[in-house]
């Protein structure tokens, strides 16, 4: 059964599923609706409830301006309530990893950055940093592991890696977690190379190479420095102890194609365990750019589509005996990446309607754990 109503609030007009436990007809599994309209990353505090930085209809706080007030959220999946956990900046710099936590109260586009204020701490104990301390997190990086706190890429790297950045020479470099090392994908002969641009590299066509704390060889893994490059991204599925690859391109696509529908093979993803031990996943039925937000969960590899696709958008669910579903209808993946729960078995995507103007985004939350 499908349950929506419309809402305003404050001139935004979003057509929402706003009841607690409304199941869709679509996904096939329990789903809930929330209303918190999100802004940025979603990250999962444990196993029931995730971090929405955002908004919320009821939530009637203005900012000096008179527009609302962005605050962070904690959203609750076993009865869909929430509650706000902070006011936030118009550029959150939210981030969440192992208990610690960093967001901005007060941040302005083109205003004096000594003015930002900045949150950090384990989660509950978080406090405001001195004026001018420098944020303790790195943003916009996918490829890592974890985006906060900072990580020392000298103290990460062997010594001829930390040589060739010493050298202005980039390092292609995926931290995983600390006992796990990094896995190296391409050096560029120039001081700067683009993912896919005209500037000469090197290892693009050859296999990555994991480099592990506990190991003085490396492990070569089936993996071409091309499928690393700009676009890429990595991910830990805590509950099978592995990590979700999401290569940039298919494997034969040439390097000077970039993001493109070219090449025969099919788009595969991998799963790697901590030892290098890869199981490659392929994406059946027609043609697919990367996917934008990916998850492996308890149901199968959750993925958005793309526009252009011969499949078209939405959400979709490569399920373990091979079958791909789509289980969202008529949706679009915003940029609020979503993560799948520490135990796999929920996924909250943020998603918005087409038909929607403004096309404000909203929150799905799946459950592949139990049964309607």
């Amino acid at each position: 059964m499908r349950c929506s109503t419309v809402f305003y609030w404050l001139g935004l007009a979003t057509l929402a599923l706003v009841q607690s436990g409304c199941s869709a007809s679509d996904s096939g599994y329990p789903e809930k609706v929330s209303r918190l309209l999100p802004t940025g990353r979603l990250y999962w505090l444990d196993n029931d409830r995730v971090f929405v930085p955002g908004y919320a209809p009821d939530d009637k706080l203005l900012n000096e301006e008179g527009k609302p007030k962005n605050g962070l959220y904690i959203l609750d999946t076993r009865n869909n309530t929430y509650v706000r956990h902070a006011d936030l900046g118009d550029y959150p710099r939210f981030c969440f990893h192992q208990g610690f936590i960093t967001y901005s109260t007060f941040n302005k586009y083109g205003v004096d950055r000594s003015k930002n204020q900045q949150m950090e701490g384990l989660f509950g104990q978080e406090k405001l940093l001195p004026p001018g301390v420098r944020f303790n997190a790195e943003f916009g990086d996918n490829k890592s592991y974890t985006n906060c706190p900072v990580s020392d890429r000298e103290k990460r790297l062997r010594p001829e890696h930390v040589a060739l950045e010493q050298a202005h020479i980039p390092v292609g470099a995926t931290f995983l977690r600390p006992e796990d090392g990094y896995i190296y994908s391409s050096r560029c002969r120039k001081e700067f190379c683009d993912g896919y641009g005209d500037a000469a590299k090197e290892g693009f066509d050859e296999p990555v190479k994991l480099y592990r704390p506990d190991r003085v060889e490396p492990i070569e893994l089936p993996i071409l420095g091309k499928e690393f490059g700009l676009g890429s991204y990595i991910r830990y599925v805590e509950w099978i102890n592995k990590y979700l690859i999401v290569p940039a391109t298919r494997k034969d696509t040439p390097i000077d194609y970039g993001y493109s529908l070219e090449g025969k093979a099919p788009y595969r993803v991998y799963l790697m365990s901590p030892n290098g031990e890869i199981e490659t996943i392929l994406i059946p039925d027609g043609k697919w750019l990367r996917p934008s937000n990916a998850a492996w969960t308890r149901g199968g590899l959750y993925f958005n589509g793309n526009q252009g696709t011969e499949q078209g958008e939405g959400g979709w669910l490569l399920k373990p005996d091979g079958k791909l579903k789509r289980i969202f209808e008529l949706t679009a993946p915003t940029d609020a990446t979503s993560f799948v729960s520490p135990d796999g078995c929920k996924l909250a995507v943020p998603v918005s309607f087409y038909g929607n103007k403004p096309r404000n985004p909203f929150i799905r939350v799946v459950d592949f754990c139990s049964k309607k």
